[in-house]
């Protein structure tokens, strides 16, 4: 992919991370969940896995302004778009639970 293509695409829909010494872009709807492994950032992605060596709450900035990604423990934020079943407060991305720290519970369900 040449700069100018890169340039052209709507930069709000992307974001670039560092591996294995190269700049990656990373389509956001990709982005399944991203947790903290080793003082790094890892986005788990529906084309692989990827470690950007940023911390967890660095590289949260560069996603707060997405209503679809929210954080349900300190250290992990998954894809709203990507869940396909709630039982309690565990959000269910295929097989893999992401139980929902009390602490972030307010800010994705409604207390009836």
């Amino acid at each position: 992919m040449t700069l100018e293509l890169i340039l052209k695409e709507n930069l709000s829909e992307v974001i670039f991370i560092t591996n294995n010494h190269r700049s990656k872009k990373l389509r956001k709807e990709n982005i399944q969940y991203i947790d903290s492994v080793d003082n790094s950032a890892v986005i788990h992605t529906i084309k692989g896995t990827f470690q950007e060596l940023t911390r967890f709450s660095e590289f949260m900035k560069q996603l707060e302004n997405d209503q679809e990604f929210v954080r349900v423990s300190e250290n992990v934020a998954v894809n709203l778009n990507y869940v396909d079943s709630i039982v309690k407060y565990t959000l269910f991305i295929g097989n893999k639970g992401f139980q929902v720290a009390e602490k972030y519970r307010a800010s994705i369900f409604e207390e009836e």
